[in-house]
This record gives structure tokens, sequence and C-alpha cells, in this order.
């Protein structure tokens, strides 16, 4: 069927309007039909509750491919002869709280009266103490030769080089969490505030990450495992926990993207952070 031009429409319309109602409502008929089979190729079990027999490479992005590796046909879970990790009661309980029957118990069915037997049912419950900051003050004597006049300071320890400053336990754990956990930093700031009453900012743990990493590079132990990877320790681990240096007046990054091989370098380092601080 030739296709009417507009003028002709315009004249067909004033001189018979119900042909052209007639027309519309066929076309309209006609477009509902070809959405409906439009929606039907489109259709697929990712789109809709068909099976995934049914699929005949109706996808607009394709699925991705099957896993390539083979069943081992073990069963899931824990596997025979596997060591499990089952909580276990300690001989040594830290606290001990006695709950004992009150004077002159009677026995419930008979009400006759209960002795005072040497016998304890016991359960124990494993929990963390509340995490509080320790507070420890260096004091160094000074006095002054009555001779010269000199003032003399005893030394502090090495690690100890400000009035005010966290300390090597603190230091590793902000380096373990944000380095191997991968807390970003405004989570980690946020940690450390509400679970250790510790009030850190995101710019202080990107100087305790650059501080860490370049002390835990220049560790023996660092050195003779890789002089290569060495050289490159420390950009490459202050791009795994995040680190980018930081002009002056600028925020420190918030997200953290590490690889597979800073997760490596990581975790081997993680275990020797607090020698670092």
């Amino acid at each position: 069927m030739q296709r009417a031009s507009r003028e002709e429409l315009i004249a067909l319309a004033k001189a018979d309007p119900e042909a052209i109602a007639d027309g519309v409502l066929m076309l309209w008929d006609r477009v509902e039909a070809l959405e409906k089979r439009i929606a039907g190729l489109e259709s697929n079990s990712r789109t809709s509750s068909k099976p995934p027999s049914s699929d005949k490479g109706n996808f607009t992005n394709p699925p991705k491919p099957k896993t390539t590796r083979k069943k081992s046909g073990k069963k899931p879970g824990g596997q025979k002869g596997h060591p499990g990790s089952t909580l276990e009661k300690v001989s040594n309980p830290d606290h001990i709280k006695i709950h004992d029957l009150a004077d002159q118990a009677t026995c419930p069915d008979c009400g006759g009266s209960l002795p005072r037997d040497d016998d304890w049912e016991v359960r124990q419950v494993f929990d963390i103490p509340p995490i509080t900051p320790e507070v420890t003050e260096h004091r160094a004597r000074r006095c002054h030769c009555p001779d010269c006049g000199k003032r003399v300071t005893a030394a502090f320890p090495e690690e100890v080089k400000a009035p005010v400053q966290y300390g090597a336990n603190l230091q590793a754990a902000a380096l373990y969490l944000g380095g191997y956990q991968l807390l970003p930093y405004g989570r980690l700031s946020e940690l450390f505030s509400e679970l250790f009453q510790v009030p850190l900012s995101e710019g202080t743990l990107a100087n305790i990450v650059k501080r860490g990493s370049q002390k835990a590079a220049m560790m023996p132990s660092w050195k003779a495992r890789s002089p290569t990877l060495m050289k490159r320790a420390v950009p490459f681990m202050a791009n795994v926990i995040g680190f980018t240096a930081l002009a002056p007046g600028s925020s420190p990054p918030t997200t953290l993207m590490p690889n597979a091989e800073s997760r490596r370098w990581s975790a081997w380092t993680s275990s020797r952070v607090t020698k670092a601080f």
C-alpha cells in the first residue's frame, strides 16, 4: 500500500473523517501487536519468570560465561579430618561470678531442706572488655650542673619524640584496619572514635599510614625478602591503603582500591607492622 502524503490525509480527513479514524485505530492495533512481539523476543530468564532453558540468545547484554572450574566431588562444608574451631571452656577464667541458692533453700518438689553441696554447673561467656585509651606519661629527669649551669636531661625512649603522640599499638591497628581490612579513611576515623574513644582525623590517619609504610619498608626482613620490591615499597604500600601525596590544605582519599598483589604485601606487612613504629 502506497503511503499517502500529508496533504492527501488532510483532504481525506475533511471529506471522510470516519476513514481517518478507522486508519488510526488500525495503525494503533498494529503498533500494540509489534510491541508485544518485541517484548516477547527480549524476554529471557534474567528479565522474566521464564526458565533458563527457554533462552535463545535473546540478551541485550550476553550472560557471563560459566566457570571453567571442575567439580571436586567433595561435599559442601568442612571436610573429614579438617580441624574444627569450636569455642571451648578454659581452665583459668579471668572472672568468676557466683550464683548461689538462697539461704535455707528448699527442694521445689518435696519441700525438703537443701544441703550446701560444693557442686557447680559452669557456663563461660567469652567477651571483649570495654575499650578505652591508655595514656602513659614519660618523665625525663632534668638537672642543672652546679659548676657550669648546663641543663642535663635524661633520654626519652627512641619512639617517644613528641609532647603528645599516638602509640605503636594504635598506629599498627590503624595501618592494619586500613591496609588489610580495607576500611576507607572516613569509616576508619569513625571506628576509632566510636569503638576506641580515640578521635583520629582522616589527615592523621594518612600520616600514620605514610610513616608506617616507610618504616615497614626499611625493616631488614623486608629488604632480604625482595630487594627489588623494597625500592618500590613506600609508594606501593601507600597505594595499598589508599594513600597519595597530599598537597597543603588538600583532603586525603576516602576510598581504597587494592589489587591482589597489594593484598599479599599488606598481609605480610601487617604481621610485622607493630615493630615499625
